[in-house]
């Protein structure tokens, strides 16, 4: 989840729902995913992208560079708009910043929808 600081205190036990158990091979096959299947998916897709990762994430590698190259992915995209949220691990959601990446994804949004 990332730092302890980067979540209210509560937080796992709320977000417990959120997390089925789920078989390892699983769990393994995720982290391939994009390496298997990124460039096809990424390269159908038309609309506006927005995408963010926590900087602690410990599943995606939230590195600039890893962020670019996974923007690059989406060459027929309309636009790209891809980041790193500060102060947060994975599940950006869950975490203290997890409002204001809400904000982010609203304004995004409303962009898409005025032009």
């Amino acid at each position: 989840y990332g730092p302890a600081a980067t979540v209210f205190p509560d937080v796992l036990v709320k977000a417990q729902a959120c997390y089925a158990p789920a078989p390892i091979a699983e769990l393994k096959q995720t982290a391939r995913w994009a390496s298997e299947r990124l460039d096809l998916v990424a390269a159908a897709v038309a609309v506006p992208v927005h995408h963010t990762l926590g900087e602690h994430d410990m599943i995606w590698e939230a590195t600039p560079d890893a962020i670019a190259l996974f923007g690059s992915k989406f060459s027929s995209a309309a636009s790209v708009r891809s980041d790193i949220a500060d102060h947060a691990g994975h599940s950006v959601d869950h975490h203290r910043v997890g409002a204001a990446m809400h904000y982010q994804q609203l304004a995004f949004a409303h962009r898409c929808a005025v032009t």
